[in-house]
C-alpha cells in the first residue's frame, strides 16, 4: 500500500492492520500519515497511530450477538428508554406478522394488544419497566393478523458506560399452547 502512494506521487496514507504490542499481545491500529516530497522523492512522513482495538473487540462482539439474536427463535425486540421500538429479529416478524419498518417508533403495547389483552397486566408491565429491574411477564397479543397469541416476555433494562439506563431487551417467547 505505501509503495504505490510513493510511487502515485500520493500525499496521503491511510491503513488498518495488528502489530505486535510490547507486552506480546495483538493491538489494532488506524495509521495515517501525509508524505512530504521533495524532487519527486518522499523524505517525511507525518502521521499518527491509534489503537482502535476496544473499538475493533466491541464491533466483533455486536456482530457475534447480532448473529445470536437473528437465529434464535424467540422474538427479540430492542427498545429505547421511552420503550420505542428500535429493532427486532425476524422470529418477531415471523409470530406478529410486524415487519421492523412497521414498528420502528412504536411501543409495543400500540400495536401488539387488543381486546381481550388484560389492560390491568398493561399497567403492570410499564410500571414494572420504570422500576429498571429486569422481569418476566405472560400477557395475550395479537399479530398483524386479527390471531391471539400468549406470550412470556423478559424485559431486561440495559444501562451505558456512565450507568445510565439507555435500553431495554424484550425477549418474548410464543407459550400459547401452554
Amino acid at each position: 500500500e505505501m509503495s504505490k502512494v510513493f510511487s502515485e506521487q500520493g500525499d496521503s496514507w491511510i491503513s488498518f492492520y495488528r502489530y505486535k504490542h510490547i507486552n506480546g499481545s495483538y493491538r489494532h491500529v488506524f495509521d495515517r500519515a501525509h508524505v512530504l516530497y521533495e524532487k519527486r522523492k518522499p523524505i517525511r512522513m507525518i502521521g499518527a497511530m491509534q489503537d482502535v482495538n476496544d473499538r475493533i473487540k466491541t464491533l466483533e462482539e455486536v456482530k457475534r450477538l447480532s448473529i445470536v439474536a437473528s437465529k434464535t427463535d424467540s422474538s427479540v425486540l430492542i427498545l429505547d428508554k421511552d420503550s420505542r421500538i428500535e429493532w427486532v429479529n425476524d422470529s418477531f416478524t415471523r409470530l406478529s406478522g410486524y415487519g421492523l419498518q412497521e414498528v420502528i417508533g412504536k411501543r409495543p403495547f400500540e400495536f401488539l394488544y387488543g381486546p381481550e389483552t388484560d389492560s390491568f397486566l398493561e399497567g403492570k408491565i410499564i410500571e414494572r419497566a420504570k422500576l429498571l429491574h429486569p422481569f418476566t411477564e405472560e400477557i395475550l397479543n395479537y399479530a398483524k393478523d386479527g390471531r391471539k397469541y400468549w406470550i412470556r416476555v423478559t424485559i431486561t433494562p440495559i444501562f451505558n458506560d456512565n450507568g445510565e439506563h439507555d435500553k431495554f431487551i424484550a425477549i418474548q417467547s410464543d407459550v400459547t399452547e401452554q
